[in-house]
């Protein structure tokens, strides 16, 4: 009889669903994206540039601490703009203090956590200046996944402008405000080196007539 229930026991807790926790997201600092309309926000300021129909949580003018969430998103709809991996740009607008990110969760169709990260972490504004990240919090994942999901933010030690929360997709290149632009040549540029080209061709093209070999000149006096 013991054994018989022993042996029930064993049974039940192998059949039984095994829980998975929260898949821990990792911060990298000093790292810069810039946040742009292919890399919208989740949570922002009003200088988002997220595509039309893409909505974000405004972060309220003078909030220092708190914990804000996203709109709620289809997985779908993630996965349109910012593919099935991705990470998320963390832009802070600091005056004095170090901002800090007391926490980061990203939620799958409700219930506990699916991606996590637990702070406290310092953030320094490395990129001075609005669109540029200073950190970003990498791996997420919604490959074969379906339903929505959202994100959390809690943060403290916020003391100058509103923070950016946007999406990375995976393999985004790095762009820093260090880097120069990329520069068209200017129309006067473009004249002047048609010209030189015109120049050269016309020097070659008299060179050539001038030549005992050349086929203008054999032409020439065979007419004469």
């Amino acid at each position: 009889m013991n054994r018989t229930i022993t042996g029930l026991l064993t049974l039940s807790l192998l059949l039984a669903p095994i829980e998975v926790g929260a898949v821990p997201l990792t911060l990298e600092t000093g790292v810069s994206y810039q946040q742009q309309q292919n890399r919208p926000c989740v949570i922002g300021d009003p200088s988002c540039h997220s595509s039309v129909g893409f909505e974000f949580t405004l972060i309220p003018v003078g909030t220092s601490a708190g914990t804000l969430t996203s709109p709620v998103y289809t997985l779908d709809q993630l996965r349109s703009t910012a593919g099935n991996r991705f990470s998320v740009g963390i832009d802070v607008n600091q005056a004095q203090q170090t901002y800090s990110l007391e926490s980061f969760q990203f939620n799958i169709n409700g219930g506990a956590a699916d991606y996590t990260f637990t702070g406290p972490a310092d953030i320094p504004a490395v990129n001075k200046g609005n669109g540029f990240s200073d950190a970003r919090l990498v791996s997420f994942d919604i490959t074969g996944l379906t339903g929505s999901g959202v994100f959390s933010a809690t943060f403290a030690n916020a003391d100058a402008g509103r923070e950016q929360f946007f999406l990375i997709p995976e393999g985004a290149g790095l762009l820093t405000e260090s880097e120069p632009p990329a520069h068209a040549p200017e129309p006067g540029t473009l004249l002047l080196l048609a010209t030189s080209m015109i120049g050269v061709g016309s020097a070659a093209w008299r060179r050539q007539r001038r030549s005992p070999t050349g086929g203008r000149i054999a032409s020439e006096e065979g007419e004469t």
